[in-house]
């Protein structure tokens, strides 16, 4: 507005000026001849005096003008709001206003929002907070809950336990100690299953990837080599390679997966019917050993019984039954077969299958009638579609358990055997030599133990119960500082350890083989076990394991045998066995040696590279035999034979070797 009122001003002005110009003519002309300086004095003074007027004219004006907006701002354009213009300034200004308003009444409901959602946000962040709190505090109720559970049946397992040993006679001990170890003996074999069947399924996708990327480098070159549509082309037959292999990988595992079962059941299959012929070519076997005469022919069968023992035994254990199952079938086979090496050694050296020899074959081979008739009947009731993998559910009824249990029970007791062998029953009534020193009572016997174990932290300790078999004890039942649970029988008769065992896991090998054999030299001191020299060592789960023999005038006497294991985590004896020790045991009067050292020495030389030789008096049968005991190498392989110090004759070879359960000697 402002700017149009200069504007008219300066038109004003202009006006005026040109005004008084032309009035100036308009004199010149009418007043005539009059001199030049009256003319040029006299119109200075009209153009000053007009000049002067229009400037004042123009100044009242512009005042006016001034005063007429400021009274048209002050009266809210009273005057201007009826022209055009006016309206049109005050609809602007509305809607401004207007807008203005939407925009506040907008960012407040916006703000509105905003603080609604937070605290929406709020609340769901607290009670998440609070799930949380609850779902923790149940946990922890579940976890005591199921640790009261454990514990309790902890506490039973130890009462039952207790109760058991309190009326477990030494048969029943040894019984129950061959089937934990067919146990750990099954539960290896299914690891070791389970094992090559993930290495299996491993390799499979290693080459399935391998695949994989060779097709994405053909698919690359090819793609270089395109150009346009080409390119394209190559590019979706690379992504659909990639796509069917990613595709072929999890259908694989997925079928993998799925047949596992099959496989396993297959596994399971098979195996039962090898057994099934392992028993007929047995029954065989024993059939034609019983009508030969000739020692030659007699060591052919007594040979294949062997074989086939070892593998009838062998697909026994890969069936999933329960130890209560086929203990006693377990127990006859390796029985079978370790008495046919006995016959077939008797052979070798000379011998005859004498008539007593004839009564045991002869119940032997009652006993594989029967079990060869358990098969059979197993064999017509199960039908085709039978599930191999039900065995696996000990709790489900089938009929190979109803089979095997009903044999079990009606199990044919046969007579005692005396022969070589790790399932020899010769030793299970014997009158113990190594015992040494007064009768304990008691009291006597708690103190004893606790002397012997003073590093464990002993404490509740209590005798449970005593054992009067071949070897009298008391055994007793303790706790060590950790709280982990003890239990170890004592001689009556001297107060040394016949057996203990910790029942404390070991995972890491912290302490070396060689640590671990000081600390076990130092137990059998103070244990009592005089003149004891370690013959074996070998290590297997974080578990050292060592042997030791009776030295007597540098003889090693391996009937006098003590094993001990050593924990590699926490450096302290976990288990004691010295039964054979306390059967064996005595001073003895050695037989003289027939030949010399260097002779025993030549018979191995040129078969293995002899690395060692020395004394030993090793059992035979019922007996024991003044031997040399050859330790050599062959083929990168370790080999200990023993040759007969009397007649030269070799009597026994062992081959080391090393698995997962250590160094072994078979």
């Amino acid at each position: 507005m402002e700017d149009k009122m200069n504007s008219a001003v300066e038109k004003v002005e202009t006006s005026a000026a040109d005004a008084a110009e032309n009035r100036t003519q308009n004199a010149a002309q009418s007043g005539g001849q009059s001199t030049a300086k009256t003319r040029k004095t006299g119109t200075r003074k009209n153009i000053s005096n007009g000049t002067k007027k229009t400037k004042s004219g123009l100044k009242r004006t512009k005042t006016a003008t001034s005063k007429k907006i400021a009274a048209q701002k002050s009266a809210g354009h009273e005057t201007g709001a009826n022209t055009p213009r006016g309206v049109r300034a005050e609809q602007i200004r509305v809607k401004k206003d207007e807008l203005k308003a939407e925009r506040k009444a907008a960012a407040a409901k916006a703000r509105a929002a905003a603080k609604e959602q937070r605290r929406i946000a709020a609340e769901n962040r607290k009670e998440q907070r609070r799930l949380a709190a609850e779902n923790k505090k149940e946990q922890r109720r579940e976890r005591k809950a199921s640790l009261a559970e454990k514990r309790l049946a902890k506490r039973e397992e130890r009462i039952r336990r207790r109760d058991m040993l309190k009326s477990e006679s030494k048969a029943d001990r040894r019984d129950r100690l061959a089937r934990e170890r067919e146990e750990k003996i099954r539960l290896r074999r299914e690891k070791a299953e389970i094992r090559a069947r993930l290495i299996s399924q491993k390799r499979e996708n290693k080459r399935i990837l391998k695949q994989q990327k060779r097709e994405q480098r053909a698919a690359d070159r090819t793609q270089k080599r395109s150009r346009g549509i080409g390119g394209w082309l190559a590019a979706v037959i690379s992504l659909g390679c990639s796509t069917l292999l990613l595709a072929t990988l999890f259908t694989f595992n997925a079928l993998y997966m799925s047949g596992s079962k099959n496989l396993l059941n297959g596994t399971y299959e098979r195996a039962y019917y090898e057994l099934a012929g392992c028993v007929d070519n047995i029954d065989v076997n024993l059939g034609k050993l019983a009508v030969s005469a000739t020692p030659r022919q007699q060591q052919k069968i007594l040979t294949d019984i062997i074989v086939q023992s070892e593998l009838a035994e062998s697909e026994l254990q890969t069936l999933p039954l329960e130890d209560s199952s086929k203990y006693s079938t377990g127990k006859y086979i390796n029985q079978l077969g370790d008495f046919s090496k006995s016959l077939s050694y008797k052979l070798a050296d000379g011998g005859e299958i004498t008539a007593e020899d004839r009564e045991i074959l002869a119940e032997l081979s009652r006993r594989n009638s029967n079990l060869q008739q358990a098969l059979t009947k197993i064999s017509a009731e199960m039908g085709k579609n039978f599930k191999f993998t039900s065995l696996l559910k000990p709790e489900e009824d089938n009929v190979i358990t109803t089979n095997m249990n009903e044999l079990e029970n009606n199990s044919l007791q046969y007579p005692k055997m005396i022969y070589d062998g790790p399932f020899s029953d010769g030793l299970e009534r014997r009158t113990p030599r190594g015992l040494e020193g007064t009768e304990l009572t008691r009291k006597e016997a708690l103190e004893s133990f606790k002397s012997i174990f003073s590093e464990y932290a002993v404490k509740d300790a209590e005798v449970v119960n005593e054992s009067d078999g071949d070897i009298p004890t008391y055994n007793i039942e303790a706790k060590n500082e950790d709280g982990s649970l003890m239990y170890a029988q004592i001689s009556k008769q001297g107060g040394r350890p016949v057996m203990f065992h910790c029942y404390e896991p070991c995972d890491k090998d912290v302490f070396t083989l060689e640590e671990c054999r000081e600390v076990a030299e130092v137990f059998v001191k103070k244990a009592g076990f005089e003149g004891m020299k370690p013959v074996w060592q070998t290590a297997s789960r974080a578990v050292a394991q060592f042997n030791f023999a009776y030295e007597q005038n540098g003889v090693v006497c391996y009937p006098d045998l003590v094993k001990v294991n050593v924990c590699m985590e926490r450096g302290i004896v976990s288990a004691v066995e010295a039964e054979s020790y306390f059967l064996n045991h005595a001073e003895r009067t050695l037989p003289a040696a027939a030949i010399s050292p260097e002779a025993a020495r030549q018979k191995a030389e040129g078969l293995i590279e002899v690395r060692s030789v020395r004394t030993a008096l090793v059992p035979v049968g019922s007996g024991e035999k003044l031997a040399y005991e050859i330790f050599g190498t062959s083929g990168g392989s370790q080999y200990f034979v023993y040759v007969d110090a009397q007649t030269g004759r070799e009597i026994e070879i062992f081959k080391v070797i090393e698995s997962t359960e250590g160094m072994l000697l078979i």
